[in-house]
């Protein structure tokens, strides 16, 4: 090689090395392994994470699951290689398969991804609201065989038809552990009439009897709960209620 080639060579060589540092530092930075990797870049942006659980199960009202729920995690298996989750307190469990929460009440759904690289998102989170259980009811005015006048239960007299002379108030206990009690309604009926309603959304549920009742009379009362269920208990009663007192 005479000398002008090789002066050509050693430039070319040097511009060689001066340019791939440079395509280096160029490289888009959520292409970089470790902290910056694409993975991580996304979650810093709070778009959408590669992964995420979809909730399956039988819904009621206000969003709330009346059936144990199954959880199935989505995610992108080009980027995401483990998704570790829990329940509420419980330990860490490596997703491989769909799992059923069966706790009722506000449960705390806590779950992180890690990439091929070894980078691991942030912790993230997500409640869901489970009530399959109906709520507790119980007549605590009139119970049977009691006997009423203007309010006070004179005596009780074994399981026959409790009977309400004067003005009276019907009194239930009613109570749901998981989403609480919505409401209570009261109906009143005679013979094939239209019933007479009442409805007390807050505690104690208390119906005060007004106007006129006389005669025999079929007591229904219904608890809901905020995700629908009910329960109901029903009794007879005589009433003497004349509207005077």
């Amino acid at each position: 090689m005479n000398k002008k080639g090789l002066v050509v060579a050693v430039i070319l060589l040097f511009i060689g090395m001066s340019v791939v540092p440079s395509i280096e530092s160029a490289k888009p930075e959520e292409y970089i392994k470790g902290e910056n990797s694409l993975f991580n870049h996304l979650m810093f942006l709070n778009q959408d994470p590669p992964c995420y659980p979809i909730f399956n199960g039988t819904q009621g009202d206000n969003g709330i699951f009346i059936t144990p729920v199954n959880v199935t995690f989505i995610f992108d298996p080009e980027i995401v290689a483990e998704i570790y989750y829990k329940i509420g307190d419980g330990i860490w469990i490596l997703y491989t398969e769909p799992f059923v929460i069966y706790e009722q009440g506000d449960i705390g759904l806590y779950w992180y991804c890690i990439d091929f690289d070894g980078n691991v998102s942030k912790e993230l989170f997500c409640s869901v609201r489970i009530d399959y259980s109906k709520p507790e009811l119980s007549l605590i005015i009139p119970e049977k065989g009691g006997f009423y006048l203007f309010g006070k239960k004179l005596f009780k007299i074994g399981n026959i038809t409790p009977m309400l002379i004067g003005k009276n108030s019907i009194e239930v206990f009613a109570s749901d552990t998981f989403s609480g009690i919505k409401n209570v309604s009261f109906s009143l009926v005679k013979n094939s009439k239209p019933p007479e309603t009442y409805i007390s959304e807050i505690p104690p549920y208390v119906w005060e009897l007004t106007g006129r009742h006389i005669g025999k009379y079929t007591l229904t009362v219904t608890a809901y709960d905020f995700g629908g269920l009910s329960v109901n208990t029903t009794i007879n009663m005589i009433i003497l209620q004349f509207g005077i007192l």
